[in-house]
């Protein structure tokens, strides 16, 4: 694998190792493939995520647990303002926003 960020040898070999171990287990598209090949380019844990997630068992999300997320919430809120992606995502990860009723 080509790294895009300078990393020891032993990291390189260590995320080298790990990704392949963890694509050997899973079914994947092409595209997941691409994308989380290109995390661990940037010198990243298949087991981290680039929003910082984490699971209710207090460990962090997978980082294609949170690529699958993101799809969703982009396939459902094509054609949203910013302010109901915004929104859409924030009810999807159980939050929730006020409807400010000045803008109404």
């Amino acid at each position: 694998m080509k790294f895009n960020a300078y990393l020891t040898a032993s990291e390189k070999e260590y995320l080298e190792k790990q990704y392949g171990e963890y694509i050997k287990g899973r079914t994947m598209t092409d595209r997941e493939r691409d994308a989380l090949k290109e995390w661990v380019a940037d010198g990243n844990s298949v087991y981290d995520n680039p929003m910082g997630l984490w699971k209710d068992s207090f460990t962090p999300a997978e980082f294609l647990d949170v690529y699958h997320d993101e799809e969703y919430i982009e396939n459902h809120t094509k054609g949203m303002t910013a302010e109901g992606r915004n929104r859409f995502a924030a009810e999807y990860y159980g939050f929730s926003i006020p409807i400010d009723n000045a803008k109404q």
